[in-house]
C-alpha cells in the first residue's frame, strides 16, 4: 500500500511481510500489488510513447518548407519507433496469462 522496504515475517507459512509503517501483507496479496502496479506503469508508458508519437508525427507534417527533407523523415521515423515501442509493451500486458 505505502511502497515502503519489505521484510519477511520470521519462518511464517505462507510467508508474510511488513513494511516500516506496520502493514502486514501475504505473499498473495504482495504479488497481487506488484502485478497492478507493474501493469499501471506499462500502460502509463504505452500513453507517453502514444502522445509521444503523436507529437513527433505533428513536428513532421508542419515541418516548414525550407526545412530539409531530412529533418522531415527523422521525426517521422522517430514517431515510428515510438509506434513500434507502444505495440511491443502492449503485447506484453495483453499476452500476460495472469
Amino acid at each position: 500500500e505505502c511502497h515502503g522496504v519489505l521484510w519477511e515475517l520470521g519462518e511464517a507459512t505462507p510467508p508474510r511481510f511488513r513494511c516500516h509503517t506496520g502493514h502486514a501483507v501475504s505473499i498473495r496479496s504482495l504479488d497481487k500489488e506488484q502485478r497492478k502496479t507493474t501493469e499501471d506503469a506499462i500502460w502509463a508508458a504505452i500513453r507517453a510513447l502514444q502522445e509521444r508519437e503523436g507529437l513527433l508525427r505533428k513536428l513532421a507534417d508542419s515541418s516548414a518548407p525550407g526545412e530539409a527533407a531530412a529533418i522531415h523523415a527523422r521525426w517521422k521515423e522517430e514517431a515510428d519507433a515510438a509506434a513500434g515501442h507502444a505495440r511491443r509493451l502492449k503485447s506484453i500486458v495483453e499476452d500476460d496469462p495472469a
